[in-house]
């Protein structure tokens, strides 16, 4: 365990003596508990079909774990990770289905948890013992499978701490499938390290050039600061220090993602207490009629601030349809920018599924950045200055790395949290399919293969332009505007169930004051002095963590 992390995992029994002495909800307590304990970050391992990604595992892990003759129809994400106790399940749809022999997991038997499900195996080993916090993902090729970059997205996005592509020295290069899969991590500033395999295969001096090929092409898809490594290995000579040494580096760079995600949960359960202990410490000194006062003060901006947020609410409602028309529009221009791409396709006959899928995706990403988030943090910094008085003090100081707000916790409702949930919810390939397929078998008998290339080309232009373009606009249009009304419900209830909990917390607070103001002058110095005693405690563990 990190220092960090063991130092919380010491103070919690000491918070839950605490909560319980106060009558204060245990939940964030068991929730924190948990995280801490179980923390875990994933590491995507993709690459084009082949790549030598599963041969990789299995010589790390000193296993043959994996099937490395990949039937990709059947191919599902697998997730290995240390654990004394050595256990492969499998999941649909993120709900457990069974447990698997080894024998099953590398015949691939698992027909049952297809489309949607992930194999988790937990394994004793020493190179996993070495990664403590890292859980690696084996993805389906890109090449294998027509969602494997979805899957590799919407899946992995917000849980990453990096993305690991494998390229075969045999390639040399990157793929057109790889080199589109970076460009959509740059795009949400997912960090990279490649790993060239089979290196068996080339010369080192060949090797170092690849290297110096493929870095530079990585260099120029990626934002700065998300490339993090280029290495090589031979998995048949078993020559994979340099990917020993890589996964050691991210498994060092685990305890940032730590600190930004499970450090301040537990600063907000430290704040939670706080706030608690000093209304009990009443240092304004207030009476029985104040206190009655404070009570009603609470309700009268309770009401309030509820008032405002369903105004804020519906403001926010309101402006969807013209930030849906700017996304749409974006995803348009993109297509039609590539009508010539497409033309050229469908004369050839070719699948154009794939590059409109692709398309979608990365106009959907940059629209939603740039269109719908700037929505979402103007409603956060608009409601947050109604706040009630009485729940933001001193004691608090949330942490919101996504959307930038300082008191609420929601999660993943930044720009990552929104795209991860509209990418799960956007039927892109059974949108996308059917229009093309439909419209590829017209253009095919209405356009005979003897007209002159020219004609043929503008024949196909014209049946990009005025069909295929025009019908995927329109069902990303349908689709996506019931998606992002569903996003901000539910990101309206995250901030009403918020305040629910505080404006509670604070009624209870102020419930327990009222009755220690009825007790005589002795038992309230005691209680006073208890108070003080524990609110030094909290204090203290902030400090520990702070140094």
């Amino acid at each position: 365990m990190f220092k960090t992390q063991q130092n919380i995992q010491a103070h919690i029994p000491e918070l839950e003596t605490l909560f319980q002495k106060y009558d204060l909800s245990v939940e964030p307590l068991i929730q924190l508990k948990s995280n801490v304990e179980n923390f875990k970050v994933r590491v995507p391992l993709i690459g084009a079909f082949s790549a030598g990604k599963s041969s990789l595992i299995n010589t790390l892990i000193q296993k043959k774990l994996l099937c490395v003759e990949i039937d990709p129809a059947s191919n599902l994400a697998t997730e290995i990770s240390f654990s004394e106790d050595e256990v492969i399940k499998g999941f649909k749809a993120n709900n457990f289905v069974k447990n698997l022999t080894a024998q099953e997991l590398k015949d691939q038997e698992f027909l049952d948890l297809m489309p949607d499900g992930h194999i988790e195996v937990q394994l004793n080993q020493a190179f996993l013992q070495s990664l403590p916090h890292l859980c690696l993902a084996d993805l389906p090729g890109l090449d294998s499978k027509s969602d494997a970059h979805m899957q590799a997205i919407h899946h992995y996005l917000g849980r990453s701490l990096a993305y690991v592509i494998t390229v075969s020295s045999e390639e040399g290069t990157l793929k057109d499938s790889i080199k589109k899969f970076l460009q959509e991590l740059a795009l949400h500033k997912a960090p990279v390290v490649v790993i060239i395999t089979k290196n068996d295969k080339k010369t080192p001096e060949e090797i170092v050039a690849i290297k110096s090929q493929i870095t530079e092409q990585v260099r120029s898809l990626l934002p700065e600061g998300n490339y993090l490594d280029v290495v090589s290995v031979s998995s048949k000579k078993k020559d994979i220090a340099e990917a020993v040494e890589t996964f050691q580096k991210l498994e060092n760079l685990s305890e940032t993602r730590f600190k930004e995600t499970v450090v301040p949960q537990f600063n907000r359960i430290l704040d939670d207490i706080a706030s608690h202990l000093t209304i009990l410490l009443n240092q304004e000194d207030l009476d029985t009629e104040e206190l009655k006062e404070k009570k009603q003060q609470l309700i009268d901006e309770t009401e309030n601030f509820k008032q405002k947020l369903s105004i804020e609410y519906q403001k926010m409602k309101e402006q969807v349809p013209s930030v849906l028309n700017n996304v749409v529009d974006h995803i348009r221009n993109r297509l039609l920018g590539e009508t010539d791409q497409y033309a050229t396709a469908l004369i050839g006959q070719n699948n154009i599924e794939s590059d409109l899928s692709y398309s979608v995706r990365m106009a959907l990403t940059e629209g939603m950045d740039r269109y719908f988030k700037p929505l979402v943090d103007k409603y956060i910094h608009r409601i947050e200055t109604d706040l009630p008085s009485l729940i933001v003090n001193q004691n608090f100081h949330f942490e919101q790395e996504n959307t930038g707000s300082a008191v609420f916790d929601l999660g993943l409702t930044g720009i990552t949290g929104i795209l991860t949930f509209v990418l799960k919810r956007f039927p892109l390939a059974a949108m996308i399919l059917p229009v093309v397929t439909s419209i590829f078998k017209a253009f095919v008998s209405d356009h005979n293969r003897d007209q002159q290339r020219a004609e043929q080309k503008e024949a196909a232009r014209d049946h990009v332009r005025g069909k295929i373009i025009p019908q995927v606009v329109e069902q990303v249009k349908s689709n996506l505007d019931s998606i992002l009304q569903e996003q901000l419900h539910i990101f309206n209830q995250q901030v009403e169930d918020q305040i629910n909990n505080k404006v509670t917390q604070a009624q209870h607070s102020i419930s327990v004051l009222e009755e220690q103001l009825k007790k005589n002058t002795e038992e309230r110095a005691v209680l006073h002095a208890t108070y003080q005693s524990d609110l030094t405690i909290i204090q203290n563990m902030q400090q520990q963590l702070e140094s």
